[in-house]
């Protein structure tokens, strides 16, 4: 595959990748205090099974790209610890994204389980986007640093 295309075909997932999810955030249902539990299922579970193949296709394309174009292999040790204090901060904020949206509704969905119609967002969001996409370019360049190496 050219490089064109490649970058041609990333840019439209990517774009297809943040629709995605903020269908997953419409189709995930709000637990309002006072308000009984939603008996409509989950809807947006069936957007998981249209997102995680775009993401891995996404993210492939980028170690692609990163490999094709060489990127980190002239780079200074600056890139991969930048990489890695974003990653660290996104880290972060998933974490007190997850852990507030666990403790405002975890009282009252006990028998639903981790994955319901209350906490799609918890796993497919902006920040899991962006923390695989770190975790790609940081692994990638820790690859072309050890291949300059050698």
């Amino acid at each position: 595959m050219q490089l064109k295309t490649a970058l041609i075909i990333s840019s439209c997932l990517f774009a297809l990748n943040l629709f995605v999810i903020y269908l997953v955030s419409v189709f995930t249902m709000e637990l309002l205090p006072g308000k009984g539990i939603s008996g409509n299922g989950n809807p947006g579970i069936v957007l998981w099974y249209i997102e995680i193949p775009i993401y891995i296709s996404l993210i492939a394309l980028i170690i692609y790209i990163i490999n094709k174009v060489k990127f980190f292999a002239n780079r200074t040790i600056f890139y991969p610890i930048l990489l890695l204090c974003a990653l660290l901060l996104v880290s972060f904020l998933e974490y007190r994204f997850a852990a507030s949206l666990y403790h405002s509704i975890h009282d009252r969905i006990k028998e639903f389980g981790a994955v319901n119609q209350y906490t799609n967002t918890m796993f497919i969001n902006y920040y899991t986007f962006t923390i695989g996409i770190l975790l790609a370019l940081i692994i990638q360049s820790i690859v072309q640093k050890l291949r300059r190496i050698h």
